[in-house]
């Protein structure tokens, strides 16, 4: 009777931990909650009263000035310790010392863990002084992508005007392995705009149909649609054709023709292929049309032909090229031009006598 007695007077584990968090919430959590409730009330009143200041002020409105970034630096400063300042109030006003001196002990700790860290918030309060390696209206190259820094400041704004959403927030420490420079009015931050025609080094040849900070798009003939990495488009070196562009081939002739070879022939191939080329694509696309004499080869007589072309040809670039070797042929066709085929001379070896 005395066991029964005993455990019948015994609370449950689950009324034991119950009870203990109750306890913690109405004396030491509450406490906690009303100290991060401070902090927090004092980060965001701080933050209002600069973002007025910035609207209002006449001294932020001249611009960011050496004095208005020295200002925005004391008053991060001066907000991070108020903020703490804030917390620790609260526990004192509370009269709870272990949570006072646990804040206390726990700074300390923090103040002697970033020691090493000290070298590069230095480093970020220069890119915030507008006085490190990038500066503010500068250009740099992030991620293999040029970009133009708008702002600098814990969270800096990066544009690029020339892609779709060309803006990046980055937090300051990642700009500080960068550096910037000045740049020209009309320097591009990209090779190419949305609609052009492009000749990639890997051979592609496609319209850009949408280029943003990650990734470019090209539709190709057929539909067909090929992307990469804003990156990686970039080292494909691309060649704009929507800006102009030029077809140049080289078109062999026989030796038989040798004697007319520097004068009649090229003079002949200019007239018919300027002709042609201006039926195929329009007078106005056509900018100039040449043919010379290149060099005497092992088979054939070579001559250089070329074309130059304005951007508005661009989608043609393929169909002009092979008009090219086309109108060559018929006008050989049509003056009885031999065309040479690559002669290969093959010597055979002479027996071999087996040994006795």
């Amino acid at each position: 009777y005395q066991l029964e007695d005993r455990l019948a007077s015994e609370d449950s584990l689950w009324d034991t931990l119950s009870s203990g968090v109750a306890n913690f919430f109405n004396t030491k959590g509450k406490n906690i909650v009303i100290a991060l409730a401070s902090m927090a009330a004092t980060f965001f009143l701080l933050r209002l009263l600069h973002r007025s200041i910035e609207r209002f002020s006449p001294f932020r409105r001249r611009g960011n000035s050496f004095g208005a970034r020295l200002f925005d630096v004391i008053y991060l400063g001066t907000t991070t310790l108020l903020t703490i300042g804030a917390g620790l109030a609260a526990f004192y006003a509370l009269g709870d010392w272990m949570l006072f001196g646990f804040s206390l002990l726990l700074l300390a700790g923090l103040a002697w863990a970033s020691k090493n860290t000290i070298p590069r918030v230095s480093e970020q309060i220069k890119l915030m002084l507008n006085l490190g390696p990038v500066r503010e209206e500068e250009r740099l190259v992030f991620d293999g992508v040029p970009w133009q820094v708008k702002k600098l400041s814990l969270y800096s704004r990066l544009t690029n005007p020339a892609l779709e959403g060309g803006e990046l927030r980055l937090p300051l420490r990642d700009l500080i392995p960068l550096s910037s420079r000045p740049f020209a009015t009309k320097e591009p931050f990209f090779p190419c705009e949305k609609g052009h025609w492009l000749l990639l080094a890997d051979g592609t040849f496609g319209k850009v149909i949408r280029q943003t900070p990650e990734w470019v798009q090209l539709v190709l003939l057929g539909s067909s649609i090929k992307t990469f990495t804003t990156a990686d488009f970039i080292g494909q070196t691309p060649q704009n054709l929507s800006l102009g562009f030029r077809v140049q081939q080289v078109f062999g002739i026989d030796y038989s023709h040798q004697s007319i070879a520097t004068s009649e022939i090229p003079s002949i191939l200019k007239e018919r292929l300027t002709t042609g080329l201006n039926q195929l694509l329009g007078a106005d696309k056509v900018v100039n049309v040449g043919v010379e004499f290149a060099s005497a080869s092992a088979s054939s007589l070579d001559m250089a032909v070329l074309a130059d072309f304005s951007g508005d040809a661009a989608a043609k670039y393929n169909h002009a090229s092979r008009a090219i070797q086309r109108l060559c042929v018929e006008t050989c066709n049509e003056f009885g031009w031999i065309i040479p085929f690559t002669q290969i001379t093959m010597h055979q070896a002479p027996p071999h006598t087996p040994h006795a």
